[in-house]
């Protein structure tokens, strides 16, 4: 299991839902600035090596139209095809995808609390008292909103207190 990061001695739950909401809002915006194609893998004129299409279908007359969006040339020479395919498969439609999944997530997460266990109190003369909760494991927050956050640690907001300790 992966140990849980202290991070509410530098940061604050919020923080870290703060960050990732707005690197979501980024991924959106970009997304939805994309042509949606749909983005197609496709030979090169030449048949050696592969780009990547988007489909455009707003031309009067016209049934499709393929605008080139990457050719092998550009990226490595050796994965021309492989690149071409990455980018195809995250198209605009897959990242909006993954951008709407992950604030579900991080809705349902914003939710959790953590564990608690009901403890009676006694008052001095050993008599039942109220009813006490405490926490008895780790905010679950702590532990997995770090992991949602991992894919923007290139990001500059990003803090190196935020990553999760390696796994055992």
């Amino acid at each position: 299991m992966a140990q849980v990061p202290d991070v509410r001695k530098v940061t604050t739950m919020d923080d870290l839902i703060a960050f990732l909401r707005a690197r979501l809002d980024e991924d959106e915006r970009v997304a939805q600035a994309s042509d949606p194609g749909p983005w197609e893998v496709g030979p090169s004129f030449g048949g050696k090596d592969s780009r990547v299409y988007v489909q455009e279908t707003d031309h009067p007359g016209i049934d499709t139209i393929g605008t080139c969006v990457i050719a092998g040339q550009v990226a490595n020479k050796t994965r021309f095809r492989e690149n071409a395919q990455h980018i195809a498969l995250w198209n605009p439609a897959r990242v909006l995808a993954e951008v709407e999944a992950k604030r579900h997530l991080l809705d349902a997460i914003s939710t959790l609390k953590r564990s608690t266990s009901r403890v009676e109190r006694v008052d001095q003369h050993g008599r039942p008292g109220a009813w006490n909760a405490r926490p008895t494991g780790p905010d679950p927050r702590a532990l997995l909103l770090p992991l949602l956050l991992l894919p923007y640690a290139g990001h500059p907001d990003y803090r190196e207190e935020w990553r999760p300790a390696p796994a055992a």
